[in-house]
């Protein structure tokens, strides 16, 4: 069996994940979170259990948070890397400024830029069905995974 990958993109109202088995994408997808923080936690810490042990994932990436200010975005990704740390999963942080130049040479400019980049490498993702989120936790897991092979280590 491959070794299983997820990244997560986690917006205020919305988490995204894209599984990956070795280097194939194997699943993405969005859940839509409820306005009240609670009822958001709960369905972001359920998703992500329900990924865990669907996938059986052995790593997962998550967008750092670049501002210290107290954000729903923030308390929600913090929640969600202490979850899968408790479950003995290594949770990797990707600087968001890391990603723009990884897509395009030259850099993208935008965070649009980089989704029509992995858009055409996974034109499955770019549907009306698909949140653009999706593209971005793909991007995540594609960024991880080149930096993870072109490593000396």
């Amino acid at each position: 069996m491959q070794p299983r990958l997820v990244a997560f993109r986690i917006e205020r109202r919305i988490i995204s994940a894209a599984v990956f088995a070795g280097h194939h994408l194997e699943h993405a997808d969005t859940r839509h979170l409820a306005s009240r923080y609670p009822k958001a936690l709960d369905s972001a810490t359920g998703y992500v259990n329900w990924i865990k042990t669907m996938f059986l994932i052995e790593t997962a990436i998550v967008e750092k948070q670049t501002t210290s200010a107290p954000t729903r975005r923030g308390k929600l990704t913090g929640e969600v890397v202490t979850q899968l740390r408790g479950a003995g999963v290594p949770v990797f942080e990707i600087e968001p400024s890391d990603l723009l130049p990884a897509f395009g040479n030259p850099p993208c400019r935008s965070r649009a830029e980089v989704r029509g980049s992995v858009g055409l490498i996974w034109p499955s993702l770019v549907t009306d069905k698909q949140h653009p989120s999706s593209l971005d936790a793909a991007a995540l897991g594609l960024y991880f995974q080149i930096q993870k092979l072109l490593s000396p280590n």
